[in-house]
């Protein structure tokens, strides 16, 4: 078996009480074709959010530069979320090993997926799981993000970052972790849960 694979299974069977995991996932199963669809609403629901914040970024930046696209961010990107989440009827967010916003943090399923992701050899793919949460079928399904080079202006090393942008990164996000990263890293996920019944 793949390690990724192993890595994955593995993080299904944590304990359903983990404190660091407010669902209690259980593996489960559905049929091949309600899974493929469930997948192919979770990549739509991707596309958009990934749409939507690049669009809503890329008006910000040209308003006000990179400094005042940090603030836009910080204040639009979980209505967006939320938004695209309610219109796709299914629950989507963005995460990573190292988050800008610590309501960002992965989960067990999450991490263990990322940091399979991360391992040397590794081209990250996306990957789903049906499991019974809460006495619900739904799939988990994650999408690794690839930093692209707009991107580098706000998560790059220290000596590539847009003017402004340190001031604002301590101003708005002072736990920030996301920066350091060059175009092309894997620098998070989009995570999606997608009721099954």
């Amino acid at each position: 078996m793949h390690r990724a694979a192993i890595i994955l299974s593995a993080a299904l069977a944590l304990p359903a009480c983990s404190r660091t995991d407010p669902y209690a996932d259980k593996p489960a199963q559905a049929p091949p074709e309600v899974v493929h669809a469930a997948e192919a609403r979770a990549e739509k629901a991707a596309d958009r959010l990934a749409r939507a914040l690049i669009d809503e970024l890329q008006r910000a930046t040209a308003e006000g530069g990179h400094a005042h696209a940090l603030q836009v961010c910080r204040d639009a990107a979980e209505s967006i979320r939320t938004d695209v989440s309610a219109n796709e009827r299914l629950d989507i967010r963005r995460t990573s090993l190292r988050v800008r916003n610590p309501a960002n943090a992965p989960d067990a399923w999450e991490r263990a997926t990322l940091e399979a992701w991360a391992e040397p050899g590794v081209t990250p793919a996306a990957v789903s799981a049906v499991v019974e949460s809460a006495g619900s079928i739904e799939l988990r399904w994650m999408r690794p993000i690839m930093l692209i080079d707009l991107c580098v202006n706000c998560h790059g090393p220290a000596d590539r970052l847009a003017p402004g942008v340190p001031e604002a990164l301590a101003r708005f996000y002072p736990y920030d972790e996301a920066t350091g990263f060059s175009a092309g890293d894997l620098r998070g996920a989009f995570s999606a849960r997608v009721p099954l019944d």
